[in-house]
């Protein structure tokens, strides 16, 4: 959904209901694509077990990586600066709608 742009709340909020359907007699999803967590309050809605976010997991280790080598920054803000390979343009339109934080995003040359 996250890929095709799709911003239409009933189609997204049919579309979790069917994949929750499928993980009847689980107590526990995690959200281990990276589009997952945009669907977050909807996945949660739909599913009466545990919900673990994997992004929230990546960023306290990150947090832990920047700290151990003297690299966290402890006040002000910083700034995120995103390199893709393709289709900068669209995943800029992407993140506009979906992030709280306005990022740079550049496409990458290989």
């Amino acid at each position: 959904m996250v890929e095709s742009e799709e911003s239409d709340q009933k189609v997204i909020d049919a579309a979790v209901k069917g994949y929750v359907k499928e993980l009847k007699g689980a107590d526990t999803v995690i959200l281990a694509c990276i589009h997952y967590p945009f669907f977050r309050k909807e996945i949660e809605r739909e599913f009466r077990g545990n919900v673990i976010d994997h992004a929230i997991e990546t960023a306290l280790l990150a947090k832990k990586a920047l700290k151990g080598k003297g690299l966290l920054k402890s006040s002000g803000k910083g700034k995120v600066t995103v390199r893709m390979t393709k289709d900068a343009a669209r995943i800029w339109r992407l993140a506009e709608r979906m992030l709280v934080e306005k990022m740079e995003i550049k496409e990458a040359r290989i």
